[in-house]
């Protein structure tokens, strides 16, 4: 293999990743969207139809929250340091094929590799979950600080037991939860004064 061959292949597998680590920059918001994920607020919530978008626009605000990186556009609070994460779904698979797919693809052996965080800003291998193959349980990534974020996903099928005992930064609450469940995540924020970005739709 020629020298100017394995230079071209390394030219453009620096491109997929420059191209891949715009992807979530790009994002152009609707108005709506974009008051949910900068907003001030303790809650944020995105109410709509199936397909409408509001876990694409939840993810992006865990992406950027994560990784401390932001749009140009963004006017919103900015992260200075890591932070720790929760994702928490209705269930182990709908979380997997939602929630964990936008954020990291989906083939967990390439975690990054198709989703809004890339590989490169994974820091080792993700812990996965005894629930269901295929579910990451823990995945630290990079932050822009040089600090490391941590990014936990929980399912309301695992009971609020499973959601105590912890102290985060951030929740992402997809689908809408338990009175319990949601009472204990509530808890779980209130140490750091941590915000919780709500998407569902109402029934």
């Amino acid at each position: 293999m020629s020298e100017a061959y394995v230079q071209a292949i390394r030219a453009m597998e620096e491109l997929r990743k420059r191209e891949a680590r715009k992807a979530a920059l790009n994002w152009k918001p609707y108005p709506s969207q974009a008051l949910a994920v900068q907003s001030f607020a303790k809650y944020a919530c995105l109410l709509g139809g199936n397909q409408s978008g509001k876990s694409h626009t939840a993810a992006h605000k865990v992406t950027y929250d994560a990784t401390g990186i932001y749009p140009d556009w963004w006017e919103g609070p900015r992260t200075k340091k890591g932070i720790d994460v929760w994702v928490v779904g209705e269930k182990f698979v709908t979380t997997r094929d939602s929630c964990q797919k936008k954020l990291f693809g989906d083939n967990l052996d390439q975690p990054g590799a198709g989703g809004l965080i890339t590989p490169e800003q994974i820091l080792g291998k993700p812990s996965r979950s005894s629930g269901v193959t295929g579910m990451i349980d823990q995945i630290k990534i990079k932050h822009i600080s040089g600090h490391t974020s941590t990014i936990t996903f929980k399912t309301y099928e695992q009971g609020r037991e499973a959601l105590a005992s912890w102290t985060g930064d951030l929740i992402w609450v997809d689908e809408e939860p338990p009175q319990d469940c949601f009472e204990e995540l509530t808890m779980r924020l209130i140490a750091r004064k941590g915000q919780m970005i709500i998407t569902f739709t109402p029934l």
